[in-house]
This record gives structure tokens, sequence and C-alpha cells, in this order.
């Protein structure tokens, strides 16, 4: 191994965890660390997701150090942008600044049994150290699947934790790949300002209200005058939330209350049956992650928004073609037999990739399979991605645009045919008994 410095501890990631960990080791006297980051500032993934929306399900007061509470929290559950700069606070706060490596990307560790230290090469220099604390976040590095097709693509891939805030969506059709935890937080965000929006639904989801609200300033100087009350506000969040927690390892059966209860929040803002029906969950809540948001039904209930569910298998030049041999292009979609395309539009639907016309197609990835069973042509030309999924989706119709979503929301862009990528991550054995997933 080239030249290095050697610490006594290397803190991979500085997010909440690698923040933590520093803070902990400068309260135990050890100042002979370094933390590892190989973004330009701190945050993690409050740092590479700034989506429409983006913000915290946990109560801000519980969703921060219990060394460092806040008292200046301006909502119950507060933004992307009021948690970073939560984080750069408590940076700047305990003295962690020398410590930082900014554009530091661990590319390899080894264990050396002879001197008993890992070798560290990043992409800012090699270090050695006795101790190496991973935090570097399960989901950090996003990896496109390899779906059939996906290289013929005429476009661009994105992924939702690189948002392009220069594109306007005002005006423009969109479509939503998922119903995961940054879903139903760019819906609500978005849907006012677009012109259609369709919601591409592989599971539906249990939502349940979120109490958000501001918080007044007299509220929060109270907290400042009184840092008690922070605490206690802070003890009486875990402990409704270890409840919880009781109720779904120890008392499943009694979730059927809380289930009702969702069922209601959808009531109340969804009045047509039948979307009702494709919204409900057919598992018990609590078997997959419940939602938090009050937003989210109002904005499906929209006239410009649509509720669509299926799932991509593989990408034809600009078609997308799902798991039930639906197939969907500009223009046109189709179930079996001859693709149905209207004259005026089929020179344009088969249209070579290279064609002026199809050119600036942008897409954001995203983790949901997604597609359309198309009783008739698409109306978006814009498609947002969410978690979970390993698929792809393409645009149709005229030429827009996509955005994506952190969890893996897209959308589509300018140029035609367009496609959206739901990424798997990829998680990266970077030495013996050190899985490092990413920064």
């Amino acid at each position: 191994m080239a030249e290095h410095e050697h610490v006594r501890v290397a803190v991979i990631g500085s997010g909440f965890g690698g923040l933590g960990a520093a803070v902990r080791l400068r309260r135990e006297g050890i100042t002979d660390f370094v933390v590892l980051e190989r973004a330009g500032g701190v945050g993690g993934t409050w740092r590479d997701n700034s989506y429409p929306g983006c913000a915290c399900d946990v109560p801000s007061h519980l969703y921060s150090f219990s060394f460092a509470p806040n008292p200046d929290w301006p909502r119950s559950f507060s933004g992307q942008e009021h948690i970073r700069a939560y984080l750069e606070r408590v940076t700047d706060t305990f003295g962690l600044r020398p410590h930082l490596r900014f554009n530091a990307e661990v590319k390899r560790m080894t264990w050396d049994a002879e001197r008993l230290r890992w070798d560290i090469e990043t992409t800012a220099g090699n270090w050695s150290a006795d101790v190496v604390v991973s935090a570097t976040g399960p989901l950090s590095e996003p990896k496109l699947p390899d779906l059939p097709g996906l290289d013929g693509f005429p476009g661009k891939v994105f992924h939702s934790a690189r948002w392009d805030h220069d594109y306007d969506l005002r005006g423009k059709r969109v479509a939503v790949i998922g119903t995961g935890a940054s879903a139903i937080q760019i819906v609500p965000s978005i849907q006012p300002q677009v012109e259609k929006l369709t919601l591409f639904q592989r599971t539906p989801a249990w939502v349940l209200p979120r109490m958000d609200r501001p918080i007044g300033a007299a509220e929060r100087a109270v907290h400042r005058a009184l840092p008690f009350t922070t605490k206690l506000r802070r003890g009486v969040l875990w402990g409704l939330r270890e409840l919880q927690v009781q109720a779904f390892t120890k008392h499943p059966g009694e979730l059927g209350f809380v289930e009702q209860l969702a069922k209601r929040n959808m009531a109340r803002a969804v009045k047509d049956p039948a979307l009702r029906a494709k919204l409900t969950p057919d598992y018990r809540i609590g078997c997959k992650r419940i939602l938090l948001s009050s937003t989210y039904y109002p904005a499906l209930a929209q006239p410009n928004v649509d509720v669509v569910a299926s799932g991509l298998s593989e990408v034809r030049g600009s078609t997308l073609v799902a798991a039930d041999g639906t197939e969907l292009a500009r223009g046109h979609s189709r179930e079996g037999g001859d693709p149905v395309v209207h004259a005026e539009e089929a020179a344009l639907a088969k249209a070579d990739p290279t064609d002026p016309r199809l050119a600036g197609a942008t897409v954001y990835s995203s983790l949901e399979p997604c597609a359309r069973r198309a009783s008739r042509p698409a109306p978006c030309a814009r498609l947002i991605l969410d978690a979970g999924v390993r698929r792809v989706v393409t645009a149709w119709r005229e030429p827009d645009t996509f955005v994506t979503d952190a969890d893996g929301s897209a959308v589509l862009a300018d140029g035609g045919a367009t496609v959206l990528v739901l990424p798997e991550y990829e998680q990266r054995a970077k030495a013996p008994n050190a899985h490092l997933l990413g920064g």
C-alpha cells in the first residue's frame, strides 16, 4: 500500500450514524480519528435527497440525537432542509470539522493480520486504522436493474436522489411509479402543478394521518428557556413509539383498530368506491411499512390524477412491456394483437431513437416495478418512481420529462420516448467482516 496516514479510528460516512460515532469518540477522549465522506458535505441521506416534499415521518424531537436536543424545530415533522441544517449545527457544536475528510470515497479496505490494522484506500488518499466504524447506511448505493432492453432505451438515467430542480413540472404530464414513503410525499407536492399525474401502484400501502403542525415561537421559546421540556417531549414520543412496537410484535390481533383508522383516513378523502378499492391493501396492517400522510389521499382524489397498477418485464426501444403482456409506446398501447396506433402518431412511434424529435429524454430511476394496463392511450409522458422496485417504464405520446425520488422515484423528461428505471441497491463488501454500502 502507498504512503498513508495512521489513525486510531476511521469512521466511514457523515450522516446521523457517522456524526453520532464521532461525537461519542470525542466524549470518550479519543481525538485520533477521521470521518471519511465521499461527498462534499455532511448529512447523508438528508444531503442527497431533496425531492419536493422530502421530510421525515418520525417526529422531529425524536428524530434527533438524545445528546443534542433541538428546541427550535419549526414543525412537529420537519423537512429535509431543517434536518440537514440540524446535522450541520451538530458538526460545529461538537467540533467535528477538523476530523472530516470530504470527497474521500472508500474504494478498498484490507485487514493486515500482521500489523493488526485496516489499510484503507480512498479517492483522497490512503489511511490505516486500528478500528473502522462503517456508518454508510444500508441503501446508499443505487444500482440500475439488469432489465432486458434497457440498454437500448434512447434516453438518460438519473436516480431520484439527484432531483433536477431546474426542470419545471408545471403543465406537464407526470407518472409516478410506486407508493413508498417518498412517493407519498412527492405526489401531493407536484399534483397541483402538473397537467396530469398517473400513479403506478404495485402494492397499496396502509396510510395513517401525519399529525404535522407548525411549532410556534412561544412553544420554541419555552423549550429554549426550560431544556427539560424538550427532553420530556422526546421521552413521551419515545414511549408512544415503543407501545406501537409492542402492539406489532406481541399483540398483532389488536391491530384491527389501527386498520380501521387507516380505512377511515382513506374514506374521508377518497369518495370514489373504485378508487378506494384500488388503494386498500389486502394484507394486515403492519406487515409492511405504515406510511404517514394527510395529503396523499386528497391528492389522489383530484381530477388530474389517475391510479393504475402493473409490473414491467422488458423494454423494447421506447416501448414498455408489462408482465401481463400489455405494451406501452408513444401514442399507443395493446394487450396482444397488433398495436393500435393513430395514423398521425405512427411515424413518431416508430421513429429511430436518434431522431431529433426524440432528443433530450431524461429519466430518473426508482425502486418499484411499474407498468400501465392500457385500455386507452396513456395520457402521460412523465414518470416518477418509488422505493422497492426493479423495473423500468417508458413514456409515450408527446415529448415530456421525468423526475425522481430519493427512494427511487422518477419522472420523465423532454424528448419523446422515455423510460423510468427502478434501481436496486448494491451492497459492496469492502473487506473481510466489513460491508460498506456506499457513503
